[in-house]
Parts: C-alpha cells; sequence; structure tokens
C-alpha cells in the first residue's frame, strides 16, 4: 500500500489520525507513506510504527 500525505497548513489532520487509528485496528503491513514535511502531530512517524 502507498499512501500520499500532502504537507503544510490544509494537510487534513483529523483523516489523517483517523488513518493511522485503521491501521492499528486491522493490523495492516507494508504501507509506505509518502509525505512532504507536514506540520503538526504525525502518529505514524511514532516508534512502534516502525
Amino acid at each position: 500500500h502507498l499512501v500520499f500525505l500532502q504537507g503544510g497548513a490544509a494537510t487534513p489532520l483529523e483523516l489523517v489520525r483517523a488513518l493511522t487509528e485503521h491501521g492499528v485496528c486491522n493490523n495492516l503491513r507494508g504501507v509506505r507513506l509518502l509525505h512532504m514535511a507536514l506540520e503538526g502531530d504525525a502518529p505514524f512517524s511514532h516508534p512502534e510504527f516502525e
């Protein structure tokens, strides 16, 4: 799976949080993220998701 997250002030942070939660709840593996420098919390970057 390849997910692109755009950066900057228009980043839908609530959607990013929901996608992260969905991945955790469904034990998704092999997800690759492409993103620019994001502003705000990036829950997918926490060590437990490495």
